[in-house]
């Protein structure tokens, strides 16, 4: 059997009749879970929890352990230690087929011998439906994903994007409580990625109960999809807020840099204001304020973050400045970024292209809003 398949289905149901029953949001949620392989910890005492109805994204780098934290939740991994439950209920030792998950992996897993219908229908013959229950939920299935007319081609005439399409159908035929994606998109292009993008958004809308756990390494898959993101480093939760949160207030270093592209500079506090709300760095002889989200002391070792589409060319009332000279220019079109040298420092400038290009070697002056930027605690690494 190919690899997947039985994520959604494998083994017979203890209890047939009540798995087809319409699913209601489960929550998920992780006590204290540790996975190790031999002396390697690839997850380390994760606490975590998945609100009913919730879209999380589990956010990182290869080897990060996001992987192993869905497979954990799926039955396919079993902690070294802790426990994971799902709508209240500890399912740590309890069969994957038990669990009532759906699950889609990135390379489809369909079999190919089999029409889009049979794939669809597999998980409910396996857990010995009627017939007619079969054809209801194949076709509603089907239709909710926008490939009922699909129905009896084989894989091998479906684009990728399609036998993905086909892969969520048969997850979701089962009505599970929890649909478990691991990097659904990532085998295809980038323009049938977006448009998976807005269709598992339009799918979520449709089944506002289903609480999703999203793995991806795709940023902006996180931000589109997500209502929270927990982002993985080390097998260790790094960070862990609303996408816009977690964008606009990074709270730390790796979840400014790995969550979008962010200019992040070391210096050190050099004045706090009365509330404590506002901190002033000076980077390269240069002034620069941001929001103190960390209530970090005068004296304290500091970076502070500015998102590269936060710098303008233009003033504003209360705007900070950078000088700086032009050392490249990346025009994409709509857009172009700015590289801009300050003494040792560089920020990357994003901005709409200008009438008049800008040329390597030209001073320039770029703001900020300081309520745009945020002041992080430094690191060892920082220096």
């Amino acid at each position: 059997m190919a690899e997947g398949l039985s994520h959604d289905w494998g083994g017979a149901d203890p209890a047939p009749s009540a798995a087809f029953d319409k699913a209601d949001g489960q929550s998920i949620r992780f006590e204290d879970v540790s996975v190790r392989y031999g002396s390697t910890t690839v997850l380390s005492d994760l606490n975590l929890s998945v609100a009913p109805g919730e879209i999380m994204a589990l956010l990182g780098p290869s080897g990060s352990g996001k992987t192993t934290a869905l497979r954990a939740v799926a039955g396919f991994v079993t902690p070294t230690r802790g426990r994971v439950f799902v709508g209240g209920r500890d399912v740590t030792h309890v069969a994957p087929h038990a669990r009532n998950l759906g699950m889609v992996v990135q390379n489809y897993a369909l079999f190919p011998h089999m029409t889009v219908a049979e794939n669809v229908a597999f998980g409910l013959r396996a857990r010995r439906a009627d017939r007619a229950l079969i054809a209801t939920r194949v076709e509603e299935s089907l239709s909710m994903v926008g490939m009922g007319p699909y129905a009896a081609r084989i894989p091998r005439a479906l684009s990728g994007g399609q036998q993905q399409r086909v892969a969520i159908a048969r997850a979701l035929a089962i009505r599970p409580s929890v649909l478990l994606l691991d990097e659904p998109l990532s085998a295809l292009d980038a323009q049938i990625r977006r448009q998976m993008v807005e269709e598992i958004g339009r799918l979520h809308a449709e089944l506002p109960d289903l609480t999703i756990l999203y793995v991806t390494h795709d940023q902006h898959e996180a931000l589109s999809l997500a209502d929270r993101i927990a982002i993985m480093r080390d097998g260790r939760l790094a960070a862990l807020d609303t996408a816009r949160t977690l964008f606009r207030r990074p709270p730390n270093r790796f979840s400014a840099e790995f969550l979008g592209r962010a200019n992040v500079l070391a210096g050190r506090v050099e004045a706090v204001s009365e509330d404590g709300s506002v901190a002033e760095m000076i980077v390269e002889g240069q002034r620069l304020r941001g929001a103190n989200i960390h209530g970090l002391a005068q004296g304290a070792s500091a970076l502070v973050c500015i998102r590269p589409h936060q710098l303008t060319m233009t003033a504003g009332a209360g705007a900070e400045h950078v000088r700086g000279r032009i050392a490249h220019v990346d025009w994409q079109g709509a857009s172009e970024t700015l590289t801009i040298r300050f003494g040792a420092g560089t920020l990357l400038v994003t901005a709409v292209p200008s009438s008049a290009p800008h040329r390597i070697g030209e001073d320039l002056s770029v703001y900020y809003d300081p309520s745009d930027a945020t002041i992080l605690p430094a690191e060892p690494s920082d220096g």
